[in-house]
């Protein structure tokens, strides 16, 4: 004689079923939120401030002779002239008063 699937077995299953998934469930998000808190905490170190960068002084001439290579010497009187252009054109956007 075989089993009869009665209404309150199939039932009782689908709860144990929906418990399981349900367990299951909470039990991968529960393990992925540890190992994400815990792998993450060393992943990045903390970022530096301000008063901790200070480049030493060879680092600035080195700098400085890099960007000159680069860009070549500025004559003062172009960077004069530039001022210059813009302020006529502020002039004549805004007035003279500007």
């Amino acid at each position: 004689m075989t089993a009869q699937h009665t209404p309150a077995r199939r039932s009782r299953r689908l709860r144990n079923g929906a418990a399981t998934a349900a367990a299951t469930a909470a039990l991968i998000a529960t393990s992925g939120y540890t190992a994400t808190t815990t792998v993450a905490a060393n992943a990045y170190p903390p970022a530096t401030t301000s008063d901790e960068i200070a480049p030493t002084k060879q680092v600035m001439r080195d700098l400085d002779r890099t960007i000159r290579a680069l860009y070549g010497p500025r004559p003062i009187s172009t960077i004069a002239a530039r001022h210059h252009q813009q302020d006529q054109v502020i002039r004549g956007l805004y007035g003279p008063g500007h």
